[in-house]
């Protein structure tokens, strides 16, 4: 830029070097000329050096904003590792919480569980309770309905604790099928000489009273066990046999006051339940040289003969499971006992 007056002095200059003429107007044009070039040059550089400035507080700017963004990406970066711990924090919270509300409401049932069955097993000893007190005052009728009102709770507790279907002592159990539904007979207890019970299913059962009405005149009190019973149905009359009418036998075991042996008794009833009634004066079945007889069990074979099948104690021959026909009415026996199984190995006595 320096060069450029100099090659317009050149300029002007030279055409009087050969000698023309340069009017005065001329160089007035000229220097105008220059005048404006210089003029236009400063303009440049002035804008130039605008634009340097700019160029300069863009880069300043430019370098602004980067720190900025790189300051806002750190942060974003920040803020984004701070939601990624509190989703976190949230979800352990939720789970915590989750446990907690399960933990309270197995609680809560738990303690629910427990004061019900308190309640049952409340219920279940007043009515125990009930029947101890009916039994001494010697009311059985008092007795069985406490048995009653006792069941279903008893029944609960001990169905929770074992599974068992009646909650009272019913041992020796025998079960017979009948047109209404199910009968069971057991062992004497608080239910009577021959505790029995009734259902509709095998699964849910009601005591209804004593099947024994009275005991025998030769039977101990309070020793009577394993009963079963026969259902005999009717029969007409034949030239060798009388009528016989629908009727249940039951056969159970009692010790007989004169020997103290164990002996084998049958009662009738016109009802599965009872009274069944032992008009007797002596046993039906009673091998006293050997301790006596037990655990009775009636059978009717094919062609409808009626069997007593029961153990003969041991005192002098081996335990022996016996059978003997029964007659007509199935409370009399017919010809002589078979041994059918008798005890012949060493553990077995």
């Amino acid at each position: 830029m320096k060069l450029r007056p100099l090659v317009i002095a050149l300029v002007v200059i030279a055409p009087l070097a050969g000698g023309s003429a340069f009017t005065r107007q001329q160089y007035n044009k000229q220097s105008a000329r220059l005048g404006r070039e210089r003029a236009s040059l400063r303009a440049e550089q002035m804008t130039v050096a605008g634009l340097e400035r700019a160029l300069h507080a863009i880069e300043l700017r430019t370098r602004d904003v980067t720190i900025r963004q790189r300051v806002e990406h750190t942060e974003a970066e920040r803020i984004r590792a701070d939601i990624v711990s509190i989703n976190r924090a949230h979800s352990r919270t939720v789970k915590t919480q989750t446990s907690t509300a399960k933990l309270l409401t197995e609680t809560e049932v738990r303690n629910a569980v427990v004061a019900g069955a308190a309640a049952v097993v409340d219920a279940c000893l007043t009515a125990e309770r009930d029947t101890a007190s009916a039994i001494q005052h010697g009311d059985q009728a008092a007795a069985t309905a406490a048995l009653n009102r006792g069941a279903q709770p008893c029944a609960s507790a001990l169905a929770a604790a074992s599974g068992a279907r009646f909650p009272y002592d019913f041992p020796d159990p025998f079960v017979l099928t009948t047109d209404s539904g199910y009968v069971a007979y057991s062992t004497n207890g608080s239910g009577g000489n021959v505790q029995v019970l009734r259902s509709d299913d095998l699964v849910t059962w009601t005591a209804s009273g004593d099947a024994l009405g009275g005991l025998p005149a030769w039977a101990v009190p309070g020793a009577t066990w394993a009963p079963a019973v026969l259902h005999l149905s009717a029969l007409p009359a034949t030239p060798f046999t009388p009528a016989r009418t629908d009727h249940y036998v039951m056969y159970f075991t009692a010790r007989e006051t004169a020997s103290g042996a164990s002996c084998i008794g049958s009662a009738t009833s016109n009802s599965p339940t009872g009274p069944f009634v032992d008009d007797e004066v002596a046993p039906l079945v009673c091998d006293r040289p050997d301790g006596g007889s037990i655990d009775p069990e009636a059978f009717i074979d094919s062609d409808g003969t009626p069997y007593l099948y029961w153990k003969r104690e041991r005192a002098i021959h081996a335990a022996t499971l016996m059978a003997q026909p029964l007659g007509f009415d199935g409370r009399s026996l017919v010809s002589s006992p078979v041994e059918v199984l008798a005890a012949d190995q060493r553990w077995e006595r």
